[in-house]
Formats: structure tokens, sequence, C-alpha cells
């Protein structure tokens, strides 16, 4: 086949009336392709809740942290965001689950968590609550695989160790507040360790009792440390106030016979000091002439207020009354 001038020339009056669509085909690719480039640099854009963070990974490594509001990623596969909520309270769980059903809160017992062994060798069933938030997103998030998980496993080590440390009437009655701060604060030293970013912010033991099928016994055994209780109380009780009155009474009677013995000795004091003023005035007179002497002074005392004065003839050897200042007639009587 040969071309001549009437080919030539008709190939290139139809390439001539080709171009303009090549050119507009061209444009219609690389406005494509700019808007692709576009879309795709606009996939970067995320936003951030209020109470959320945004954690940027560049080619799978931690890059930075973004707060809340509008941020921006490289688009993938160069940077990926994670979102994660650092101001709710998260809630670890033992013993028992709390499970959501068609909008209310159903309690599911867990046993094989919340049978503890307590330091006297007694097993009771225990259920915590241990609320936390998050502290530091980036560990939170990235150093373990399932974190709620981890949390949860130590919530129930601490309390098995801790319920382990007391006894049983500690951990179901005197000790409930201590136990539940004991285990915030191991909790807190443990997790810590672990470098998981998280931080405690209460602990509570929701409930203690003793398992089902020795609830009687331990029942029966309560009862009877509250009636021996109930009786050292009345003992006391009788004690302090049968003990204080007897004390009182035994102190009056010490109070009265000191005052009696006072008395008692005071008096012997003065007859002795009489005596010896009498010994003192008689001292030289023949005992006949003193024992007369004491006895008229004492007749002297003894009937000096008397009015009549009758003396019976008919006895013998009775020494007559001769008062001072006075005669009797021979038949006895006071002479006026």
């Amino acid at each position: 086949m040969s071309w001549g001038y009437e080919g030539w020339s008709g190939y290139g009056k139809g390439l001539k009336g080709s171009l303009p669509r090549l050119v507009g085909v061209r444009r219609c690719v690389l406005l494509g392709l700019a808007l692709l480039l576009l879309v795709y640099g606009a996939s970067g854009f995320f936003l951030v809740g209020p109470s959320e963070v945004g954690l940027v990974l560049r080619f799978g490594r931690h890059a930075r942290t973004v707060g809340p509001g509008l941020a921006y990623r490289l688009p993938f596969p160069f940077e990926e965001a994670y979102k994660l909520d650092v101001l709710s309270i998260y809630t670890a769980e033992v013993g028992f689950r709390s499970v959501q059903n068609l909008g209310s809160v159903v309690y599911k017992a867990v046993p094989q968590e919340a049978l503890m062994l307590t330091r006297d060798g007694n097993i009771v069933h225990v259920e915590a609550v241990a609320q936390y938030r998050v502290s530091d997103p980036a560990r939170f998030l990235f150093r373990f695989l399932d974190h709620e998980a981890v949390v949860s496993q130590a919530v129930e080590a601490v309390l098995r160790y801790v319920v382990a440390a007391n006894t049983v009437d500690e951990v179901l009655t005197v000790k409930r507040d201590e136990i539940s701060s004991e285990c915030a604060r191991l909790l807190q030293e443990l997790l810590d360790r672990y470098g998981i970013g998280v931080k405690v912010v209460n602990f509570r033991l929701q409930d203690a009792r003793p398992p089902a099928d020795v609830a009687q016994a331990f029942d029966d055994v309560n009862s009877a440390q509250q009636d021996r209780e109930r009786f050292v109380n009345e003992a006391n009780s009788y004690y302090n106030s049968v003990i204080p009155r007897a004390k009182g009474e035994a102190a009056e009677i010490l109070a009265r016979a000191e005052a009696y013995r006072a008395r008692r000795v005071m008096e012997a004091e003065g007859e002795v000091s009489r005596f010896a003023r009498i010994l003192e005035e008689h001292r030289g007179l023949d005992p006949e002439t003193a024992r007369m002497k004491i006895y008229l002074e004492t007749m002297e005392k003894v009937m000096g207020g008397a009015q009549k004065i009758v003396v019976d003839e008919r006895l013998e050897g009775l020494l007559p009354l001769i008062l001072p200042g006075r005669a009797l007639s021979p038949r006895g009587e006071e002479a006026r």
C-alpha cells in the first residue's frame, strides 16, 4: 500500500480534528486525580469529643496525642488515630457482673471469683467494685492488649490478698472500711508497677457474707457470740453498779470507824489527863484521906442537885452522907 499526497493530507486532517478531544480527556484525568488527592488528603481530618483525647500513630508507633476538637493525621497508611475517653469512670467488678438487659441492670453472681479464704481458715463470699479512670492514655491503650482484663485480675488478686490477711469476723463486720481502703492502696501500687496508666478512684466492698451452704451454721455461731457478748456486757454493768456502791459503803464504814477511834482516843486522853490532875492534887496525902476526899468530891457532884436524900437505917456499914452546909435527922431525912 502506498501513500500519496491525498492519503497524507487526509490523515493530517483527521489528526488535527482529534487533538481537541485528547486534550479534553487529559484535563478530565488530571482533574479526577486532583479530586482523588483532595479526598485522600481530607480523610486525615477527625473529630475528638469533649471527654476524649486522640492518639496518633505513625507507622504503628505513637507519635502524638491531641485534645478535643478537630484534628488532623496523615492519611492511611502513614498515620492512624485512636480516640479514648479519659474523663469517664471505668468499673471492675469481682464476684459478680452487672449485665445490661432490656435497658435495666441485672445482677449475675460469679461464685468462682467471690469465694475467698480468710486468715483463720474460713471461706467467705466477697463481692467488690473498683472504679478507675485513665491517667496515661498512651500506656492504657497500647501497653496491654486487653487492659480491662488486666485491671480486673489485679482487683481480684489484691482483694484475695487482703481478705487472707484478716479473720472472718473482721471481713464480715468490724474492718470492712479498713479492708476497702487497704485494697485501694495496694491496687494503685500494683497497677503503677504494671505501668497501665490508670488512677484508682474508689474501691468498695460491695458484699461480704458466709457461703450459702454454711450460712445457717455461721448464723448460729454468730448468735452464740452475740449472746456471749450480751452476757459479758450485763456482767460488766452489774459489776460497775455494785462495786462502786460497795466501795462507797466500805469507805463510809471506815470513816465512821476512824471517827469513833479518834473520839475514843480523845476521851481516853481526857481521862488520862483528869487522872493525872487528880493524882497531882492528892500527891502527899495519906491513902485514907485521899480516898475520903475523892469520895466526898464525887458524892458532891452526884448529889449536888438532889432535893431529898433517903438513907435506910437498917443497912449496916453505910457511911452517912454529910453534904457541906447540911445535916441529917436521926431517921435519915434531910433537916429543913
